[in-house]
């Protein structure tokens, strides 16, 4: 889906409703929705002013992580609109007398709402994380000679995510909950155990995806050595 889809779909609009904000026609949004037409600078910047969502987005293809950082921006932009005041009694400390001042608090329902796009964005984070150690585990694998046999890279590879692990345990800013969910969807990936968990079985699947993709690789380097 493409950041301008997205933007429709975020702030509930019709193809008509964003074509009238804009001053096109209904068939240019859908053109520019299709591909069929190039957002030009010019456009992405006014719709990146109207909607106050950074230009960056509007005109690519997204990914889940691009919706929930959309998602962020649109948050941030209207968290003005669910603060309220209230009027409350403190004692001055040096004089005993009560002074009565102006609290500004946030809407309970907007601060979850924030809260849990902050867990999702981490999530996801996560999730790109593991895939790219994957990833690099076996390109280093590849190109280094000590690593090419099959036994010793996939130790390798073992060794680098648990240094990953490692690292996540040592960050302050991950909760024990999401470090459980990591471990457990290895298990899951390799049969070792089951979950309903969405984010769990997100994480089996990449590291499933990483495993079909390149074991038969490993194994045609292996058996290029041992031919040797």
């Amino acid at each position: 889906m493409l950041g301008i889809s997205y933007i429709r779909e975020l702030f509930n609009l019709s193809m008509t409703d964003l074509a009238k904000q804009l001053g096109v026609s209904k068939q240019v949004i859908s053109q520019y929705e299709g591909g069929k037409t190039r957002i030009s600078d010019k456009r992405v910047k006014q719709i990146s002013d109207m909607f106050k969502i950074p230009e960056k987005y509007i005109s690519k293809e997204l990914t889940d992580l691009d919706k929930l950082e959309m998602q962020k921006a649109k948050l941030n932009n209207e968290i003005k609109d669910y603060e309220y005041e209230y009027e409350d009694t403190i004692i001055d400390d040096e004089t005993g007398e009560e002074i009565t001042i102006t609290r500004t608090e946030l809407d309970s329902g907007a601060l979850l709402a924030i809260e849990m796009n902050t867990y999702q964005i981490d999530e996801e984070k996560l999730l790109a994380n593991i895939k790219n150690t994957l990833d690099q585990c076996f390109e280093k694998a590849q190109e280094d000679e000590d690593c090419m046999d099959y036994g010793l890279s996939d130790a390798n590879q073992l060794l680098s995510l648990y240094e990953y692990f490692l690292d996540l345990i040592k960050n302050p800013n991950v909760y024990n909950s999401t470090l459980r969910s990591v471990l457990l969807g290895v298990k899951v990936a390799y049969g070792k155990a089951v979950s309903s968990d969405k984010f769990v079985r997100k994480i089996a699947k990449a590291i499933k995806n990483y495993d079909e993709e390149n074991r038969k690789e490993w194994q045609e380097i292996a058996d290029l050595y041992e031919d040797k």
